[in-house]
């Protein structure tokens, strides 16, 4: 196997490991489901506890509730962020090289999983498929490659500072 496919290789399996801790997250039924971001919102409440503490009952359950459903979303735009960031480190080292096809192709890619996951959810116990999710999984993957894209400009320029004083110290 030539060299260049070994890169290609070497970069697809993060993508495909990536894709399936996602889809075995999403194999777990409801109740399962609940408990890791119910872990998050209680450990976020009890920095918050002051001023949660001092709500009534009523108001603290309607906390707790938009508290725990910001985590699950959060957790959603991380999932597709890193999904995304790792799809496009793969396609860099294939024939994409134009920055806007990388992060088209990409999200083409990622948004396709993000719907046939959504869907491989209304199989799952206690769990629905959304379309939001999927809207909110695209913002993930819109936040990933920004981040990606900044950080390979960054380089970019740093690399090219260092090659125009390396011309400047040689003349």
């Amino acid at each position: 196997m030539s060299r260049g496919k070994r890169i290609v290789n070497r970069r697809l399996v993060p993508v495909l490991l990536w894709m399936l801790v996602i889809f075995l997250f999403s194999a777990q039924n409801g109740e399962k489901s609940g408990v890791g971001s119910d872990f998050l919102t209680d450990c976020l409440v009890k920095i918050l506890s002051p001023w949660y503490r001092g709500l009534a009952e009523a108001e603290q359950l309607r906390w707790y509730a938009r508290l725990s459903l910001l985590i699950r979303k959060c957790a959603h735009m991380t999932e597709y962020g890193i999904l995304a960031v790792l799809t496009a480190n793969w396609l860099r080292f294939r024939a994409v090289k134009r920055t806007w096809s990388m992060w088209a192709f990409t999200l083409a890619v990622c948004t396709a999983y993000a719907a046939s996951d959504e869907f491989h959810q209304t199989f799952v116990a206690d769990r629905s498929g959304n379309f939001f999710d999927v809207c909110v999984d695209f913002c993930g993957m819109v936040i990933g490659l920004s981040i990606l894209t900044y950080f390979l400009c960054a380089r970019g320029r740093k690399q090219k500072k260092q090659g125009f004083a390396e011309i400047h110290n040689e003349g």
